[in-house]
């Protein structure tokens, strides 16, 4: 991890996710991982426990998130450009969100850098296959580390690491892969 030796220590919890109910935690997380847009560093723990999330969440370079016990699930009606639960973004050089798109500029391994993803279980909860979805993405980035995780339930890929430089993948188990069923619809071609 190529960033602060001491970074700011962030708990899920204090953005107001609570792992021991059913309500939707998604704003929480993400307001947590929010915290990399203008800090040098920064380690989000996600305490033991079931968190529920309602959309997909956005990870920034610079970002450790530490997950032993927890776990992450997506509402398995939830569609949007991704499908996945976790996306590796980036900031353009004015600090906007580039969208990984033809607008964007950044070339290489230039892109989300130095994620480090330790533990948890990642639920798409995709179990009836009616999205192309994966559990998480990150291209054109550099420094990937994702360790001792459960990958689930999802469509396509269920980890999506394309274009990167420097990944490690170690002691993550991939289960419960599901077959996208809207490939024979026709508004999937639409």
């Amino acid at each position: 991890w190529a960033v602060a030796a001491e970074p700011t220590i962030i708990d899920v919890t204090s953005y107001g996710a609570n792992g021991a109910d059913k309500a939707d935690d998604a704003d929480a997380f993400q307001n947590a991982f929010d915290r990399a847009k203008t800090e040098d560093g920064i380690e989000v723990h996600i305490p033991a426990g079931t968190y529920y999330l309602s959309k997909r969440l956005s990870v920034y370079s610079n970002t450790r998130i530490i997950a032993t016990g927890a776990t992450m699930i997506l509402n398995g009606s939830v569609v949007n450009e991704s499908g996945s639960i976790l996306v590796g973004r980036h900031l353009d050089d004015y600090g906007v969100m580039c969208q990984n798109n033809s607008s964007c500029k950044h070339g290489g391994y230039t892109q989300a850098h130095d994620i480090y993803i330790d533990g948890g279980i990642w639920d798409r909860n995709d179990i009836n296959g009616k999205t192309n979805s994966s559990v998480i993405s990150v291209h054109h980035g550099k420094n990937i580390t994702l360790k001792n995780l459960t990958v689930k339930n999802g469509t396509s890929h269920l980890i999506n690491l394309s274009g990167d430089d420097g990944v490690v993948v170690d002691n993550v188990t991939f289960t419960d892969s599901r077959e996208c069923t809207n490939y024979d619809l026709p508004e999937f071609w639409a």
